[in-house]
């Protein structure tokens, strides 16, 4: 994991507005037919090591982000 993994969470939404789709559609110019969606997130992992610890870092909508620590140790992960 030299540089690490990123898992992103949450739901893409189809979206049926045809206002919404034509005014996507006159600056890109997609090939028909096509779906638009967006996309909902709901959380950002990242997970990687650093000297002799697995560090994560998690990003919910609202919050700031976490950051956990745990060593090769049995102590318990310390959250910054």
């Amino acid at each position: 994991m030299r540089d690490g993994d990123v898992r992103i969470s949450g739901r893409a939404v189809e979206v049926m507005d045809a206002d919404v789709i034509a005014r996507y559609s006159e600056g890109t110019k997609p090939p028909e037919p096509f779906h638009l969606f967006r996309v909902d997130l709901t959380e950002v992992v990242g997970t990687s090591v650093e000297g002799d610890s697995l560090v994560v870092r998690a990003w919910r909508p609202g919050s700031p982000v976490r950051t956990i620590r745990r060593g090769n140790s049995d102590e318990t992960p310390r959250e910054d």
